[in-house]
């Protein structure tokens, strides 16, 4: 009996043990104190980069896990992806941050009509160029504009190409679409011409929804779990004024996203 009641115990402690590594494991974040991040992108970026941006917010809720990271804001209104390959090296790979994120595409189709195959090779030097000079990369795909919940060949192609290269993939899009599925199955279709549920009425830049669905979506591509987000949540700024509109980031005439 005695010794039966030991092999019990024996079993209950190995059990533990590896319960207590798979939590640590799950637990361990890639981002870690002291390091720094360039968030590349457009006008959806550069208005992130408050409070109440995705970048702001990914910034603080690192700190609710005791991280203390800094942010470098690499948006600039209108740009392309080609705008950001003829930008990169300047803007990221000078600044030697231990981090970029790369959120792009709105505007490469349809606004300014980038060929499919052009975006693919901008993304492409981008990520290899700043993977050689030794920082790492965390991908981010287009989020939802407006209530268009139809998938793109481009997020397709950030999907894949992250994956094949073995990068961590923030999907805003997937979250967004989750969200907004929701909300319809919910309350039903939107009226017409009533606000977006995670843009601002031009249906591109983000609201305070918006940022924090983008935010999460990084939040847990990093390795954050589902009780930290909730905890990161809870520090973040509430309502409609939590956004951080920078007037710099504003569209110019013609542009969607600036």
């Amino acid at each position: 009996m005695r010794s039966q009641l030991i092999r019990l115990f024996c079993v209950a402690l190995v059990g533990l043990l590896m319960l207590s590594a798979v939590s640590s494991l799950r637990a361990e974040i890639l981002i870690k104190s002291g390091d720094t991040i360039v968030f590349l992108g457009d006008s959806i970026t550069r208005q992130g980069k408050g409070p109440g941006g995705y970048c702001g917010l990914v910034i603080s809720s690192l700190k609710t896990a005791g991280i203390d990271a800094t942010q470098i804001n690499a948006g600039v209104g209108g740009n392309t992806s080609r705008d950001m390959a003829g930008r990169f090296e300047k803007d990221v790979i000078a600044k030697k941050p231990t981090w970029m994120t790369l959120l792009c595409g709105t505007n490469d189709n349809p606004n300014h009509g980038l060929p499919l195959e052009e975006s693919k090779k901008n993304i492409a030097t981008i990520i290899e160029k700043t993977q050689a000079a030794g920082i790492k990369v965390l991908m981010i795909t287009m989020p939802v504009r407006g209530g268009v919940t139809k998938e793109s060949a481009y997020n397709e192609f950030i999907r894949t190409y992250a994956k094949e290269k073995g990068i961590p993939l923030a999907d805003s899009f997937a979250l967004g679409k989750k969200l907004l599925e929701a909300d319809i199955a919910k309350n039903g279709k939107p009226a017409k011409g009533a606000p977006p549920l995670l843009t601002i009425p031009d249906g591109t830049h983000m609201n305070a929804l918006g940022n924090q669905v983008i935010a999460e979506s990084i939040l847990s591509a990093i390795g954050f779990t589902p009780e930290q987000v909730a905890k990161a949540k809870e520090s973040w700024p509430k309502g409609e004024t939590a956004t951080d509109p920078d007037p710099a980031g504003e569209p110019k005439k013609g542009d969607k996203a600036k």
